[in-house]
């Protein structure tokens, strides 16, 4: 019985006819408008805000936000202290696609069944099979009610499947025997592409009509008479064949691989087959048209023909993606991140002025033509450089600002732009005292943040509720992190973390690379986030961590053991080698000395020897000696 659930529910697509049982399909997670995480001690974990109005009922399936919903009607008690109570009535959506069967429920609970491959002789072959049953009181209860549904369908239906009949009778097409099934499959096709619609509106419409007589026709034998010659054109464009269909508007169609030219790998392998849809004439076979398409493991809105083994790789394929067509734009679209990296730049003064005005129009929208919650609102700087994918979700990696872009800009404009940021920053503040102050001291880093949103003013988003998700950059801490200036050492360590997962990847976008192979970012952004920096001397500290290894380290000035026993020291360009051991007693020590033109390519530098290590914020803790500018351990 649970082999015939999900073979069934494996048809569910958008328009697809389901029965829901609503208590077991709504949850938290499923229907959040009307199913709440309970706190306190409820055995089920979770309460509902609204009634439902039937128990369970049929619902016809659609999508919403790459997701397989339905809609449940229920009722919700709506208090007033002024007013006489009322009942507001709703529909609740409920996402399918989140469902799962809960292990400590009842186990006497379908959930949901897809009706769309579902027929009243099965449901009745099992009522009356000793040996298929499994808690069987319940099953037989709910199949009797969903016999009964399609039996009364069926009844409904049996003039109009009676007329399709007559017609396959009249165009002597298929056999006495087979003409019942071929009216079948075409039925059932039928109504699942037309989202569940009754037999009669097809029969009734001239339209439908013929899809339906052309349907039966090539279902019967004209769609393999054609087979050979399908074959054909899929060789002859490169390409094998996968599977012969019939489709709802009385086409002949063949799913085929991918050329190299069609395929598109980047951030994830290819998982769209190609479907050719044919043209039938007198001469034989023409192409119509072709595009990107997955090929389902089931689908009732199409009749398999035939089935060549290569289809086996390409079955039930899924990408992140919601079509081949999404995945190309949101390539298209981080390619132009490239223009708006330029505008960052003060080397550009053009094209940086441009970015501070596309700045004071979105601040200018923000705050003055929506909802503002009572507070200044900042626009936030999104400029695409890549995509991040995790298993079923995807993102945009945009460069962003630690703090408020405003201060960015600040930091890098002629003093003429300045007074004028400055002048239309406070302009909407109530009390602009101490503006002045805090944008000079906001940061002046620029930082990698993810969303799947994009701005809608320029490079800037002016939507308050629109929030970024940090990019994972693995062991390390963020106060070693933050440490980074470098938009590409960043991305160092996020492309290192994602490669160590087995369904994450990142792209970043090509025209960001060189053709070496090497990202130009920070080429593009003139280093304006980055501050003057002088040539360092690292020291690599290495001591006894045990007495087996030698005597233990201890602080000239008090005699206590000195705890850390590896570290690095950046020091000024030529500091003395006995500097980081200048207040401490080792006489087993190894010290190296590395020298670097900047202080972050020295972070860098400690940060590929050992990735946990911190900056010391205490030098009483670490007992830093004078002459010593940052202590890592």
């Amino acid at each position: 019985i649970e082999e015939y659930i999900t073979q069934a529910n494996s048809h569910l697509r958008s328009g697809s006819r389901v029965f829901c049982e609503w208590r077991a399909v709504c949850t938290p997670n499923t229907a959040p408008g009307v199913v709440k995480v309970d706190t306190g001690t409820s055995y089920r974990s979770y309460y509902f805000t609204a009634d439902f109005i039937n128990d369970e009922g049929m619902a016809v399936a659609f999508t919403r936000n790459n997701e397989i919903c339905v809609e449940v009607p229920v009722k919700k008690d709506i208090y007033r202290r002024t007013r006489a109570n009322d009942v507001r009535e709703f529909n609740a959506k409920v996402s399918l696609t989140n469902f799962q069967r809960d292990p400590w429920d009842d186990a006497s609970s379908v959930g949901f069944l897809c009706l769309d491959a579902v027929k009243a002789d099965d449901l009745d072959y099992y009522i009356h099979s000793r040996s298929s049953r499994r808690n069987f009181m319940y099953y037989i209860k709910l199949f009797k009610r969903l016999s009964a549904v399609l039996r009364t369908e069926e009844v409904q239906e049996m003039p109009y499947r009676q007329k399709l009949i007559r017609a396959l009778v009249d165009g002597n097409i298929g056999t006495k025997a087979n003409r019942a099934e071929i009216v079948d499959k075409t039925v059932i096709t039928w109504r699942a592409d037309k989202k569940g619609q009754p037999l009669s509106e097809g029969i009734d419409n001239e339209k439908s009509w013929k899809a339906l007589l052309g349907m039966m026709d090539l279902i019967a034998w004209r769609g393999l008479s054609h087979k050979e010659a399908a074959v054909e054109m899929a060789i002859s464009r490169g390409s094998k064949p996968l599977r012969l269909i019939v489709t709802t508007n009385a086409r002949l169609a063949l799913y085929v691989t991918p050329t190299a030219e069609e395929r598109d790998d980047r951030v994830e392998k290819h998982k769209w087959a190609m479907l050719l849809t044919f043209k039938m004439s007198a001469k034989g076979l023409t192409l119509d048209s072709s595009k990107p398409a997955l090929l389902s493991k089931n689908s009732v809105c199409e009749t398999t023909l035939y089935e060549w083994p290569e289809a086996n790789e390409w079955k039930g394929l899924k990408s992140v993606f919601s079509s081949f067509h999404e995945k190309q734009r949101a390539f298209e679209y981080i390619e132009t991140g490239k223009e708006d990296l330029r505008k960052l730049s003060p080397a550009n003064p053009s094209e940086f002025e441009a970015g501070v005005r596309e700045w004071m129009t979105a601040y200018c929208e923000m705050n003055d033509y929506r909802k503002t919650g009572g507070q200044v609102q900042q626009p936030r700087l999104m400029i695409p450089v890549g995509i991040y994918i995790n298993r079923g979700d995807w993102q945009y990696i945009y460069v962003t600002t630690e703090s408020e872009a405003a201060g960015y800009f600040y930091h890098n404009s002629s003093e003429r732009l300045k007074k004028e940021l400055y002048q239309e920053y406070v302009s909407r503040f109530a009390h602009p005292e101490g503006k002045l102050e805090r944008l000079e001291t906001r940061g002046n880093r620029l930082a990698l943040g993810m969303t799947n949103r994009t701005p809608d003013i320029g490079m800037f988003c002016a939507d308050r509720n629109v929030e970024m998700d940090s990019v994972n950059y693995g062991p390390l801490s963020y106060s070693a992190y933050s440490q980074l200036q470098r938009i590409e050492n960043r991305l160092f360590f996020v492309l290192a973390e994602a490669e160590r997962g087995l369904h994450r990847r990142i792209y970043i976008a090509d025209n960001l690379k060189s053709d070496n192979g090497e990202f130009i970012i920070d080429k593009l952004l003139g280093s304006s986030h980055l501050q003057v920096q002088s040539a360092v001397d690292v020291f690599e500290v290495i001591l006894p961590k045990s007495l087996s290894e030698g005597p233990l380290p201890v602080i000239k000035s008090s005699g206590e053991i000195y705890r850390i026993h590896h570290w690095f020291d950046i020091c000024p360009k030529g500091a003395e080698a006995n500097i980081s051991l200048s207040n401490i007693e080792a006489p087993v020590n190894k010290v190296t000395r590395h020298s670097f033109d900047s202080r972050e390519a020295a972070i860098m530098h400690i940060l590929m020897q050992k990735e946990t290590v911190k900056k010391s914020v205490s030098g009483d803790r670490s007992n830093t000696p004078e002459g010593v500018v940052e202590r890592w351990y």
